[in-house]
C-alpha cells in the first residue's frame, strides 16, 4: 500500500479508564518478564551440542521476545494515559 493510505485511528480514554489500563499494562508486564526469566533458564539449562540447537535457538529467541513485550506493553499504558487516546496504525 502505499503511504498516501495511511490513516491514524483515535479513541478517547476516560480518566476513570486510566487506572484499569495502567493496572492491565503492569501484570501483562510482569507476566511477560516472568515468561522471560522462564524461557532464559530453560535456555541456559539447555546443551549446545549439534542435537539441541533448534531448540535453544527458539528459547533464546522466546525470551528475547518476552523481554521486548515486557517494557513495550508498559510504554504503550504510559503514552495512553499520558495523552489520553489510544493511537492506533492502519493501513
Amino acid at each position: 500500500m502505499r503511504a498516501s493510505s495511511l490513516q491514524l485511528l483515535t479513541m478517547p480514554v476516560l480518566a476513570a479508564d486510566k487506572p484499569y489500563i495502567v493496572f492491565h499494562a503492569a501484570m501483562m508486564s510482569i507476566q511477560n518478564f516472568g515468561f522471560f526469566i522462564m524461557y532464559l533458564a530453560i535456555w541456559l539449562a539447555t546443551p549446545e551440542a549439534g542435537v539441541c540447537s533448534e531448540s535453544r535457538f527458539a528459547e533464546g529467541f522466546m525470551a528475547l521476545t518476552c523481554f521486548l513485550v515486557a517494557f513495550v506493553r508498559g510504554k504503550l499504558a504510559v503514552r495512553t494515559c499520558a495523552l489520553g487516546v489510544v493511537t492506533l496504525d492502519r493501513l
